[in-house]
């Protein structure tokens, strides 16, 4: 899940923060990708937990091919595609139209995530994906996405660090 269309942005406030909340009831995109595929792309599976700074409003880019049940990535969805998709290179899986609920990152938002998740309505411990031409149903990890992000961060020393990648 990313907050922009060239899927570098994972995170909301991007460093450094300039607008955490944009305000309640402002509409925002956000960009279902699928990376690392490593093959053709027939068909996909799954849904999204949102939290609660944003309120789920359309998904957008729905191929004509879609699997019952399921009818949106809140509650499930799953759909295919013709042709196939080239998942050797990042798949946009569609876009979500949200709102945002709320204007400053107050501490019940704060480290909201946004997380991909498997089709609760049919299964599965993990979102997946089918292979083409094999159809092979393969799983995949399910990234999480951040709203009104935290950062942690703690002084240290260059040896301090320099020990963490000692073999």
């Amino acid at each position: 899940m990313y907050f922009d269309a060239a899927y570098q942005v994972e995170a909301k406030p991007p460093y450094p923060a300039t607008d955490p909340c944009p305000g309640v009831g402002v509409l925002d995109t956000l960009y279902v990708v699928l990376v690392n595929a490593n093959a053709f792309v027939a068909c996909v599976e799954f849904s999204i937990s949102y939290p609660p700074s944003l309120t789920w409003i359309a998904d957008l880019d729905l191929p004509p091919i879609i699997i019952p049940p399921g009818s949106g990535t809140p509650t499930g969805i799953g759909f295919c595609w013709d042709p196939p998709r080239n998942g050797f290179t990042p798949i946009q899986i569609l876009r979500v139209v949200v709102a945002w609920n709320c204007d400053t990152c107050e501490p019940v938002f704060l480290d909201g995530p946004i997380v991909v998740l498997p089709n609760p309505l049919t299964g599965g411990a993990y979102p997946h994906y089918t292979t083409w031409p094999d159809w092979i149903e393969r799983d995949a990890i399910g990234m999480t996405a951040l709203t009104c992000a935290t950062v942690s961060t703690e002084e240290t020393t260059w040896g301090k660090v320099k020990v963490l990648y000692v073999e």
